[in-house]
This record gives C-alpha cells, sequence and structure tokens, in this order.
C-alpha cells in the first residue's frame, strides 16, 4: 500500500464530497495581509476589546497629563526591569502549560478521528451495504457534533455545523440531535 502524508486528505476533498471539510483552511506566513483585514472579526480581539480600550484611555491620559498640564515624578527603571523579568517568566510557564493543552487536545482528537476510521472500516467489511450506511452517516458525524459542542463557537459556526448535520443525517436525525443538551452522548 502507498504512503499518504498527513493533512493531504483533507486538502484534496471537496466540500462537495464531504460537508466535513468545507472550511478546511491553513494559515500560512504570506498570508499576513489577509489576517490583517480579518483581524476585527477574531473572536479573541472582541474578547479583550473592552479592557484593551481602557488600557489605551488610561495612557492616553497619563501621557496628556504628563506632556501638557502637569509633570509627573520620574521612576526609577529598576522595579520595572524586575517586574519586566518576573513578568516574562509567568509568560513563559503560561505559554507552556497552553501549549502542552494544545498538544494533548490534538493527540485526544486523532484518537477520535481514528476510532471514527476504524469503526466505519469495521463496518463496511462486516456489514451489509444497507446495515452499514447509517452507520456511516452516524459516525461521520460524530466529529463534526463534538467538535461544535466542545467549541461552542459564534452564531456562524454554529449555522455551518448544522448544515454539515444536515448534510450528514437523515431529517429525524437533525432534529433528535438538536433537542437534546449533550449532543456527543
Amino acid at each position: 500500500p502507498h504512503q499518504r502524508r498527513a493533512g493531504t486528505l483533507c486538502s484534496k476533498l471537496s466540500p462537495k464530497l464531504s460537508p466535513a471539510y468545507d472550511s478546511t483552511f491553513r494559515y500560512a506566513a504570506a498570508d499576513w495581509a489577509k489576517n490583517l483585514r480579518t483581524l476585527p472579526q477574531s473572536m479573541i480581539l472582541k474578547r479583550i476589546m473592552s479592557p484593551l480600550l481602557w488600557n489605551v484611555y488610561i495612557t492616553f491620559v497619563i501621557c496628556l497629563l504628563d506632556a501638557f498640564i502637569i509633570k509627573l515624578p520620574t521612576l526609577l527603571p529598576l522595579p520595572h526591569t524586575l517586574l519586566g523579568s518576573a513578568l516574562g517568566l509567568l509568560l513563559v510557564f503560561r505559554t507552556n502549560a497552553a501549549y502542552d493543552r494544545f498538544w494533548e487536545a490534538r493527540k485526544t482528537w486523532g484518537v477520535v478521528t481514528s476510532e471514527c476510521r476504524s469503526l466505519a472500516s469495521l463496518a463496511v467489511t462486516f456489514m451489509t451495504p444497507q446495515q452499514a450506511l447509517p452507520m456511516l452517516s452516524l459516525t461521520a458525524a460524530f466529529p463534526v457534533v463534538m467538535m461544535s459542542y466542545l467549541r461552542g463557537g459564534s452564531k456562524s459556526q454554529v449555522e455551518r455545523d448544522e448544515r454539515r448535520m444536515r448534510a450528514l443525517l437523515a431529517k429525524e436525525e437533525v432534529s433528535a440531535l438538536s433537542s437534546v443538551s449533550n449532543q456527543p452522548q
């Protein structure tokens, strides 16, 4: 059998073949201009917008006070240097912890997709096509439902996941799925 590199399947599938891959994309350094244009739609920026604007406002007021109204006293740079070093170490530890959590989730997601593929392979091997088809559609829908449940997401992401569900499952299954609170179960 031929060897296939990881990730090539996603890039070759068209949305017509599999609705689960209709938004597969990869970031590249050459896309910096597009990433900059889409920054206002960023979920992270939307979450931190209020504290960010507040800090910019306070900084602006202090700079105006110092420049035009009263001259603020100068401070020694040593406390800032020490605090900057401590904050840098704290940031490194938090970044490493976040990356460890990300990598663990990525490994777990790999297990989920691998198990779904194995289940689909077993269904095709040991069942008739009429028996295997419902199981295959449910197995294909499980990662999408689980991703949507874990991610939460915006209204557009939820709508995209619902479109995927309608493409993968029967109407009765989609309505039954939307009526439960823990959809992956």
